[in-house]
């Protein structure tokens, strides 16, 4: 059968209905068992003047909600770029796809706004509607006359699609897929409140929301905003049940992403950009310059902050093998001596629940023009514990004369216990907030006036055991999942490289607390 135009018309009504059936029995052979072949071919009915560019990722993609679709994921994290066709891809023609031959299913859909969400909503039911869906699956997919409105419609396989926010009601709601696209607004990542807001409703409202949690999956889609973002706290959650797809724009190390349905593999060289053709090098300095190292890091990099670091950048840190002989003998390696000025620098917080901060514990030591990081603890403490612990430090390090402890949190009430027992303790009133605290001191990292201790191991030296954590959290600081660390060291450093030096500031508030 010949079927150009010119042939076509020649047809009779009879063999042009034959015709139109045999081409859309070919469309639905080639599209019901792939996503891909799917997003193609319905493609121009969302974007009728836009040309459909592909890249591998979206092909990874494809075969993940494959896997989802077989039962082969039921967590899913997708970490991906801005303009990436994420939300096309898996909150419109993904769950449509799946109506073709699963027109049962209900989803429901969450994002940051309703707004959003709604647009989403009238995307899928655009594809639902249109004459070539109809045509291949009209028997399947028909919408309830009493249930199709632009937030929720249902068709008449008892099959959902309901729509809302983040902050929105789904009380009576159920689903068999949950898919959360981009929960939170990035202009809001820094508020904490707005950060847990939206984790507590993820927790109380939608985790509950699936119809059978064995068999129910969750898919969740979005830019890394912060450590502590919906990403972040699932992963703390759950560690080990989410697959997770973290692709940024540029690989930072080598990479070999697994396809679960081809059984094959996407090797990733260091450098690599995801998609050339709309992310170039230069596209993405541009971007990094007008939004800044913080965003770029999270939205394009996937990270919540720099690899090189933030305020306080990785290149800075430096370490010692030994303390030096001497106060004169500034930064030498030799020998070991209690010379210069020793303090304790303590973050306390407000109780030892699993959410809270931790209390930090250090104690540095400032001689010459350098400032030594000596030891630290850290953990989740309560009064009565902390008060331990610097009772501990305090028997471990005499020559730490002073003890700062912040004038904060369970810091006014273990000053109160224990000014009377432990000589040298200091409230510290914290001048500004903590992001400028850390500006203060993050020259001294720069001219690498500040070193962290390194220990011998059988094959040479290696940062001590906890010094790596220190180092993640201060230079992810301020979008790091804590901040303790941080504060106990802005605030030692602040204390010491103060004109007149720590033994002047403790002879000083002894002094007035004998007044008192």
């Amino acid at each position: 059968m010949d079927p150009s135009p010119s042939a076509t018309c020649k047809l009779t009504l009879a063999e042009k209905r034959k015709l139109a059936r045999l081409l859309v029995l070919k469309f639905r052979c080639r599209t019901e068992p792939s996503l891909k072949a799917f997003v193609h071919y319905t493609w121009p009915i969302l974007e009728p003047t836009t040309t459909l560019q592909w890249n591998w990722h979206l092909d990874l993609l494809c075969d993940w909600l494959t896997a989802v679709k077989e039962g082969k994921c039921r967590r899913l994290i997708i970490n991906v770029p801005p303009r990436s066709m994420k939300s096309l891809l898996c909150t419109v023609f993904y769950p449509v796809w799946r109506w073709c031959t699963a027109p049962q299913r209900r989803f429901m859909f969450v994002s940051y706004s309703d707004d959003l969400s709604t647009d989403h909503s009238v995307f899928r039911r655009n594809v639902l509607n249109s004459a070539i869906y109809r045509a291949a699956w009209g028997n399947r997919v028909k919408f309830s006359k009493d249930q199709n409105l632009k937030t929720q419609y249902e068709n008449t396989r008892r099959g959902v699609m309901f729509s809302t926010s983040i902050t929105g009601s789904a009380t009576g709601k159920g689903c068999d897929e949950l898919i959360v696209d981009d929960p939170m607004n990035a202009k809001k990542a820094f508020s904490d409140q707005e950060r847990e807001a939206t984790n507590r409703n993820f927790d109380a409202t939608f985790r509950s929301r699936l119809n059978d949690p064995a068999t129910g999956t969750i898919i969740l889609i979005m830019q890394r905003l912060h450590d502590l973002d919906l990403t972040g706290h699932v992963l703390a959650q759950e560690p080990g049940t989410w697959t997770h797809l973290k692709l940024p724009a540029e690989a930072e190390h080598d990479e070999s992403w697994p396809y679960p349905i081809k059984g094959t593999t996407y090797p990733r060289k260091a450098g690599e950009l995801l998609w050339p053709a709309r992310f170039s090098h230069e596209v993405l300095a541009g971007l990094k310059t007008a939004m800044g190292s913080w965003s770029f890091a999270g939205q394009y990099q996937q990270n919540p902050a720099p690899l090189e670091g933030s305020i306080v950048k990785r290149e800075w840190i430096r370490y010692y093998r030994e303390l030096p002989t001497t106060a004169e003998g500034g930064c030498a390696t030799s020998g070991c001596a209690t010379e210069g000025t020793w303090v304790q620098s303590w973050d306390c917080s407000f109780k030892d629940s699993r959410e809270s901060d931790y209390v930090v514990g250090q104690v540095w030591l400032h001689t010459g023009s350098c400032f030594y990081l000596i030891d630290q603890v850290r953990e989740r403490m309560d009064f009565v514990r902390t008060m331990q612990a610097i009772r501990q430090m305090t028997a471990k390090y005499p020559q730490a004369t002073a003890k700062l402890i912040e004038d904060r949190a369970n810091g006014p009430a273990v000053i109160s216990a224990l000014r009377e027992e432990i000589s040298g303790i200091i409230a510290i009133e914290p001048d500004g907030s903590k992001i400028g605290r850390a500006h203060s001191v993050s020259p001294l990292f720069q001219a690498g006036n500040v070193l962290l201790p390194e220990v011998a191991t059988g094959g040479g030296f290696r940062s001590a055991g906890w010094v790596g954590d220190f180092v993640e959290e201060l230079t992810r600081f301020p979008n790091a999942a804590h901040d303790d660390q941080v504060d106990a060291c802005a605030q030692a450093l602040a204390y010491l490289k103060q004109d007149k030096g720590g033994v002047w500031h403790y002879y000083k508030e002894l002094a007035e607390s004998l007044r008192r």
